[in-house]
């Protein structure tokens, strides 16, 4: 009967687009996403979805008045065309076949993996799993994609609880039947329980489903329950917006039976976890008297999250949450779920976890350092350093490296390290402190790579490999740059980037010419070649700056890693640009046994476009050579008098 009715809408609706007195338009809600945040999915009761409801006039043509006169059809729009009066909405098929114990969705990735003999296939030729407590029913419409949920208890004395509502459950399978879980992550009384379901309508098109209603189903709760997780911690040293949590060691001896290890009540039967997020905008109250903010010290639940993976697991507040709810102080809590409540118990929620403080997207470095003094409690002044951390290693050095004048990121971390008292301490050994002495040395942001209270020590030192420096290259000076803990254990010493990226400064030796000033990153990280043949992994430091105090000369530059560095004078290099005329070459050569250089332009094909002979030269020179077809890079070949290789051949891409 459906069916033929909305036959005859699209018929009104197609009538009415044409009709000259038909064309006011209806524009359609949008709903927004479910809130799961997880892809073995979600129960927080507010996700809509835009697939649901059709979109369209829903006028009937009969309001348009006898000979289409328009001073018949009573109201009238601003062009003075008549309004379409809406039909009523369509009421959608109530939901069917509705039953316990028996999910449909979100255990079978589990069980494919851990257990596929207890998958089954019902009379329709849907898979489910057995599992006692999961409610579920029929989607028989592709207009059904919401649904309400209550679920009862019955009471001798008082009749029918209502337990609790899901006002808006998303359904996101294609047809078949759908599942949820409510029941199971609750400990609940033994009693009998049923549920009443109804598809909900969009209110313009289509009108909510009748009510229907499950069966009644005798709970006996066991006796036996999943031991209650400890307060979730925020990963690693809480620098990004991740929760995890640990099940009870298998040790531990079982509070029921006795036993100990695999054949403990937890992991016999627990599955996975259901995460409970929380949020509130400030920890602290307004005193301000604006009403409109009186709510935002008021925590809120704003979803939960589950996973079936019976091990420890990790949590995200899903982009929902974040989208929804922007810069604020977000808690998580867990509980265990049993994969069968009717053998034990699921387990009691967690204690919640600290309260972090997530940014929203267009927060800057500025207002999360400006948040906090010295004067704030250590919870906060530990928040503000995890979510410099969380704008990651590259968009910190992008933004450090874009502050040449230490007034914009940089001033921002130090001020957030004096704040927090994670200054590092600067320390120099290994007969090095006449160069560099530690007075002149800063390392902004080596202090953020640790927690709150931790100390740190910048700690610049000999070389940890030896090697001859390269010909390239003269004055050479290489050394070591690590962070040490108070026991002077390294805390650098793998190829993993540092949380907060380092700008270093440092004096430069009055043997190195700042002109031609350079600096070498010595990696641990070694580069294996076609052949197997391994070699050192070095890199050239950019965007180093240079300036000069009281008649000493500085170098600053960021590392993302630490270990063996080389700080020198290019004794020859080449770069080249495009001109008009051919390719701009600057190059510099200064090593008394180079009497010749050759300059190769080549394109990208290797086709030789121009040679040019260069006059060696101490000083940066730059001359232009001529060339057709499209240069792509240049090769310059320093020779001795008698056209023999002296240095290494130098490769340099041509530019714009």
């Amino acid at each position: 009967m459906k069916k033929i009715i909305c036959l005859l809408l699209c018929a009104v609706l197609f009538w009415s687009a044409i009709g000259p007195a038909m064309s006011a338009e209806v524009t359609p809600d949008t709903e927004t996403e479910n809130d799961s945040g997880d892809s073995s999915g979600g129960d927080n009761g507010d996700g809509g979805d835009s697939s649901g409801g059709d979109n369209g006039d829903g006028g009937d043509s009969s309001d348009t008045g006898d000979g289409g006169d328009s001073s018949d059809t009573g109201a009238t729009d601003e062009n003075g065309d008549p309004i379409e009066e809406p039909s009523d909405p369509i009421p959608l098929t109530a939901p069917s076949r509705i039953g316990w114990g028996r999910d449909y969705r979100f255990t079978l990735g589990y069980y494919r993996q851990q257990n596929p003999d207890r998958i089954k296939t019902d009379e329709y030729g849907n898979e489910y799993v057995d599992c006692p407590g999961m409610m579920y029913w029929s989607v028989d419409d592709d207009n059904q994609r919401r649904y309400r949920l209550d679920l009862f208890k019955q009471d001798p004395e008082s009749g029918n609880v209502l337990l609790e509502t899901i006002e808006e459950w998303k359904v996101t399978n294609e047809g078949g039947f759908e599942s949820n879980f409510r029941f199971l992550w609750t400990p609940r009384a033994s009693g009998d329980y049923f549920f009443a379901v109804r598809a909900i309508g969009d209110g313009t098109l289509y009108a909510d489903s009748d009510t229907a209603q499950s069966n009644v189903w005798t709970y006996e709760a066991p006796e036996k329950q999943l031991s209650q997780p400890g307060r979730p911690s925020w990963k690693g040293a809480t620098e990004s917006a991740t929760a995890f949590i640990y099940p009870p060691s298998d040790t531990d001896v079982d509070p029921y039976t006795g036993l100990v290890g695999e054949a403990t009540t937890d992991n016999i039967y627990r599955m996975g976890y259901a995460s409970k997020w929380w949020f509130v905008k400030s920890l602290e109250a307004d005193d301000s008297g604006d009403s409109e903010n009186s709510d935002d010290t008021m925590p809120k639940e704003i979803g939960t999250i589950l996973t079936f993976y019976p091990k420890h697991y990790e949590f995200k507040p899903s982009e929902k949450m974040l989208t929804d709810y922007g810069g604020g102080y977000y808690s998580v809590q867990v509980c265990a779920l049993s994969r069968n409540v009717s053998q034990a118990k699921p387990s009691v929620w967690s204690p919640l976890s600290m309260a972090l403080y997530i940014p929203a997207d267009d927060e800057d470095l500025n207002t999360i350092v400006n948040r906090v003094d010295r004067n704030t409690d250590a919870l906060n002044r530990q928040l503000a350093i995890n979510n410099v951390r969380r704008f990651g290693t590259f968009k910190l050095t992008e933004l450090m490296a874009a502050d040449k004048y230490d007034t914009g990121a940089v001033a921002a971390i130090a001020q957030l390290e004096r704040i927090t008292g994670n200054t590092a301490e600067i320390r120099v050994s290994g007969g090095l402190d006449e160069l560099f002495p530690s007075g002149k040395i800063s390392a902004v942001g080596a202090g953020l790579n640790l927690d709150l209270g931790q100390k740190v020590i910048f700690h610049l030192g000999q070389a940890q490999a030896d090697e001859v420096p390269s010909t390239l290259y003269s004055h050479a000076v290489r050394f070591s740059m690590q962070l040490l803990d108070v026991n002077g254990v390294s805390l650098t010493n793998g190829p993993e980037e540092l949380k907060v990226p380092v700008k270093i400064t440092l004096p430069v030796p009055d043997e190195i010419n700042p002109s031609f000033f350079t600096i070498l990153h010595h990696r641990t990280d070694s580069i294996v070649e076609d052949d197997g043949t391994v070699k050192e992994n070095v890199e050239v430091i950019p965007h180093v700056s240079l300036r000069k105090v009281d008649g000493q000369w500085f170098a600053s530059f960021i590392v993302t890693h630490f270990s063996d560095f080389t700080m020198a004078e290019q004794a020859a290099f080449v770069t080249a640009k495009r001109t008009a005329d051919g390719v701009s070459v600057s190059y510099r050569m200064n090593a008394p046994e180079v009497k010749a250089a050759l300059c190769a332009v080549r394109e990208k094909s290797g086709r030789l476009c121009a040679v040019a002979a260069l006059t060696p030269s101490v000083t940066q020179k730059t001359v232009t050579i001529a060339c057709d077809g499209a240069p792509d890079d240049v090769k310059l070949f320093l020779l001795d008098a008698h056209s023999s290789p002296v240095l290494p051949s130098l490769t340099q891409p041509v530019t714009d």
